[in-house]
């Protein structure tokens, strides 16, 4: 009813009389705070050049500071030149199809309608309220652009469906805070003359227009970037390679599709605050999700969680400390990640290593599944990368409860790492050589990780004491974490002759002994009267019922302190018997071992 809303007013009347049954049908003159093309002209036939009318419907809206342009479904409407949009905007153009019918590229949509001086963007204040729903633009493999958003705020882009660009991006956000890139499909792209190819959505600082402005605020999500029928994949679906002084911060990725990329599929660089969640990434060019850092800055508290990666040409995860291109090719960032938690990814068939973490200060590398690496020589997770310079070291992180199923020479490689933990684990194989591979891990602990090279239907290649661990580079190391005792870390040069609390093949991990000790008072009820007080573990700290051994504290033992004796032993306590000739109140000493 919105098309045909107004038609009955005298202004639609008279509209009518100049327009053609097709305009008729879809003009909408009349209608307080909605502006038509087809108000202004255009045909929707797909010959005749729509640009000027769209664009003076856009104008329009934007002198009335900001309204509805609607542009019809079921009409082609062809574009020459691009199309500006302005504040407070909203564009509705739900089964319509805009192309590019110029022969020189361009971008479709831009909103620099309200500045006439771009190179004067500064910070979010320059663009604001704009709202982009529905429509396939498609760029007819010339286009080179979709949409370019600069230096503004509160932007909502949702259900469009960009096709056939070349060179650039679907959508180029730059320095935005506030935005919204909801229920979208980039389908179609060419490299072009770029001499890079590029990702779906780029998320930049805009320097290039104004100051070098983060992102802030930035959802990216159930989105779609794969091929055409008429072109190739996208570089990625998302694409983040620079930043200024300050991280990008609260980037979400959440519940997208990315099939067939020519490149990363995921990339960030310097997002704290931020989420990588819920994607799915199949036959990746590139890495599945890479993070690196911008020449100086940080990253911190960045979240990759719950991702399915499946046949990525590189690694599955990487998060390093590489600047804009992923490694040979770029300089060490200077600056390091902090807080990076990886949980609950599957990655499937990564070329090489299957989760890579390197210069980070706290993390996790939890409940993955790592399967069927393609590349001996990596590793299903490596953690820090001494060859690589100090700046790779990792401190404080836990590597916990994932599974591996991988022919390579170690599931786990720590290198360079400091106050790590890693357990839990399953390792699965049938050829790798060696469970975990360390060198200079300093006082990383190594427990109670379930390491079965041998997994029903293949044969296995039988790991032992010898060949579980190997060590590279000298470490300090604890093979087993028994309850409620400090750690013992030993200097390794070698690989140590025990597994600790790990188990192999055949071998049943060790059980971990675990000793607690105190002192408890008891005054006799009455002389050569035998009197008990009950000492009580804590929680879970023994299994079984532990060996406790008590002693009385006197300087008279013998003589007025007749008996100390223990009796009702259980896992959770113990009764201590006192017999003295006196009623002096007497402390006892008492140790209890078990597991």
């Amino acid at each position: 009813m919105l098309l045909r809303g107004g038609l009955a007013t005298a202004a639609g009347v008279g509209a009518l009389a100049a327009l053609s049954e097709q305009q008729a049908a879809a003009a909408t003159a009349g209608v307080v705070g909605v502006y038509n093309p087809f108000d202004y002209g255009a045909v929707g036939d797909g010959s005749h050049d729509d640009t000027s009318a769209i664009q003076a419907a856009l104008t329009a809206a934007g002198g009335d500071g900001g309204q509805i342009v609607l542009i019809p479904g079921g009409y082609s409407y062809k574009l020459t030149r691009t199309l500006h949009v302005y504040n407070g905007t909203t564009v509705v153009a739900y089964g319509a199809h805009l192309f590019w019918g110029a022969t020189a590229a361009g971008s479709m949509m831009n909103d620099e309608g309200d500045i006439a001086s771009p190179a004067n963007y500064s910070g979010y204040t320059n663009h604001w309220d704009v709202s982009i729903s529905g429509g396939t633009w498609d760029g007819k493999g010339v286009a080179s652009q979709g949409f370019t958003i600069n230096h503004g705020r509160n932007y909502v882009i949702r259900d469009v469906t960009v096709r056939n660009l070349t060179t650039y991006h679907a959508i180029d956000i730059q320095g935005m805070q506030h935005v919204r890139i909801e229920n979208c499909r980039f389908e179609g792209y060419t490299k072009g003359s770029n001499t890079a190819i590029r990702g779906a959505i780029q998320i930049d600082t805009g320097d290039e227009t104004g100051d070098a402005n983060p992102c802030d605020d930035i959802t990216i999500r159930n989105c779609y970037a794969g091929t055409s029928d008429e072109s190739g994949g996208w570089g990625g679906l998302v694409d983040c390679h620079s930043v200024g002084s300050t991280p990008h911060s609260r980037i979400r990725v959440l519940d997208n599709v990315a099939e067939d990329v020519l490149d990363i599929a995921i990339r960030a660089c310097s997002w704290t605050e931020s989420i990588i969640e819920g994607n799915v990434v199949t036959d990746a060019g590139g890495h599945g999700i890479y993070a690196g850092l911008g020449e100086t800055t940080s990253g911190s508290r960045l979240l990759i969680r719950n991702n399915i990666i499946k046949n990525p040409g590189a690694g599955g995860i990487r998060v390093d400390p590489y600047t804009h291109l992923v490694p040979p090719a770029a300089p060490v960032s200077t600056g390091s990640w902090s807080y990076v938690d990886i949980e609950g990814n599957q990655v499937y068939g990564s070329s090489s290593n299957g989760i890579y973490l390197a210069s980070c200060l706290v993390g996790s590398i939890c409940d993955n599944e790592v399967i069927k690496v393609q590349t001996p020589a990596n590793y299903c997770i490596q953690a820090g990368e001494i060859t690589a310079g100090s700046a790779f070291g990792v401190q404080s992180l836990t590597v916990k409860n994932n599974r591996m199923y991988s022919t390579v020479t170690a599931a786990v490689r720590l290198s360079g790492t400091y106050a790590c933990q890693v357990t839990g684990n399953k390792i699965m194989g049938t050829t790798f050589t060696h469970a975990f591979s360390c060198g200079d891990a300093q006082r990383t602990i190594i427990s109670q990780n379930d390491c079965t090279s041998s997994v029903p239907g293949d044969t296995g290649s039988g790991l032992t004491t010898s060949t579980w661990l190997t060590v590279t580079a000298n470490c300090t190391l604890a093979l087993a974490a028994p309850r409620g005792r400090a750690v013992p870390f030993d200097a390794y040069t070698a690989a140590p002759a025990s597994c600790g609390d790990n188990f192999l093949d055949g071998v049943a991990p060790a059980v971990p002994m675990v000793t607690t000790a105190g002192t408890v008072v008891i005054t006799p009820s009455a002389p050569s009267t035998p009197t008990k007080a009950t000492v009580t573990f804590p929680d879970g700290l023994f299994t079984t019922a532990p060996i406790v051994v008590a002693t009385a504290q006197t300087t008279l033992p013998g003589n007025e302190v007749t008996g100390v004796g223990i009796g009702s032993r259980s896992a959770t306590s113990v009764d201590i018997w006192l017999t003295r000739t006196t009623t002096t109140q007497t402390a006892i000493a008492w140790q209890a071992t078990g597991s």
